[in-house]
Parts: C-alpha cells; structure tokens; sequence
C-alpha cells in the first residue's frame, strides 16, 4: 500500500476580492499580486492625496500628542498640544518640500535623458508612497515609546548571536519600508530608465536613503 501526500497548489491569480466590500483585504496583494496592487490604489487624485495627507497629519499628531503626555508631567494638555502641533506640522511640511524636491530632480532627469513619461502619475504615485511610508514609521515609533514606557518588564531576548529588543522592531520596520519604497519606485521608472541598469540603481540608492533618513523617528 503507497500512501502519496501531494503539495496542495494554490492559484492566487484566481483568488478574486471584493474591490468595494474588501478594501482593507485588498491591500495585501501587494505581496502576492504587485502589479493588480499597484493598478487598484496608484495613483491616487489630488484631492485624494490631499485628504491622504490630511488624515496622515492627524494621525501623527496624535501620536505624538500621547507620546508626549505620557512623558510630560509637568504640561497641561493645551501646552501638549501646542507644542505637538507646531512640531507635527512643521516635520510634514519640511518632508513634503523634500520628497517634491527630490521627485522633481528626478522628473528632471528624465527631461534630460530624453524619456518621455507621464510625469503627474509619477509624483503623485511617488508622494503618496512617501507619506504612506512616514505616517507607518510614526505609528512603529509610538508602539515601541508605549511599549517600553508602560510594560512592567523589558523586551530583550539574547540567544547566542541572536539579540531581540524594542531597537529590532525599528529595524525591521525600516528594512520592510525601505523595500516597499524600492520596490514601487523601480515600479513607477519608464522602461527606458529601467533599461540603465547602473543609473537606476545609484538613483535607487540615494532615494531610499533620502527616505529612510526622514522617516526614522
């Protein structure tokens, strides 16, 4: 008697969402299906991307208004927050002159290069990943101030050359945004870019460090 165990085969391709009723589903397919990803939430519209930055804004700003009060014993509420508003705004104006600064150098380049591409979608594809990007690590950044504020004991696991702490879960929140940042830039570049493999990879290089200086908290 031969008993034969088969890997079951999975096709996601025919695994169909909801576009309207599983919208929060959806988002992962960005690690099985890029491109269906890509073509359901980029671009998003001016006013969209305005109301984007609007609702990031103010998530910021509550996360750094409770980082702040949990630390601050000698503030009022209304001190608080003054002093996080200034602080919240001020950081998100000074990165979104950054990040369209440094996209428009690149639309630029293509000028120069003599490639021709659509270059609204390319900056708006490029500014929403960019505060999509900002708006996560403030959310990492407040976990790991609530974590190590208000557990009662420390989170440090030491394994041989293993060593696991509250510094970890930064890192691989960076490394996961410094991918997903790669990975749509390389997406949105024409294919005449794409073609130059080593001026892609210096203009990936120093965008992704540009981005990963201004998103760590």
């Amino acid at each position: 008697m031969k008993i034969v165990i088969k890997k079951p085969k999975i096709n996601l391709s025919k695994v169909k969402l909801n576009k309207t009723n599983h919208s929060i589903a959806n988002i992962f397919r960005y690690f099985y299906d890029f491109d269906e990803f890509v073509k359901m939430y980029l671009p998003l519209n001016e006013i969209k991307l305005l109301v984007f930055l609007l609702i990031a804004s103010v998530i910021t700003f509550s996360t750094y208004f409770l980082t702040s009060y949990i630390r601050a014993d000698d503030l009022t509420i209304n001190e608080i927050a003054k002093q996080v508003a200034f602080l919240n705004y001020a950081m998100w104006g000074a990165y979104i002159m950054f990040v369209l600064g440094i996209n428009l150098l690149i639309v630029l380049l293509f000028r120069v290069l003599k490639i021709k591409q659509d270059d609204k979608k390319f900056l708006l594809n490029q500014i929403t990943i960019a505060i999509a990007g900002y708006l996560f690590m403030r959310i990492v950044a407040m976990v790991i101030i609530l974590l190590d504020e208000k557990l009662p004991f420390e989170i440090n696991f030491e394994y041989s050359f293993f060593n696991f702490n509250l510094l970890t879960i930064l890192f691989i929140a960076q490394i996961s945004l410094a991918l997903v940042i790669y990975n749509l830039l390389i997406r949105n570049l024409p294919e005449k870019m794409k073609s130059r493999k080593l001026l892609t990879m210096i203009l990936a290089v120093i965008y992704v460090a540009s981005l990963w200086t201004l998103t760590a908290p």
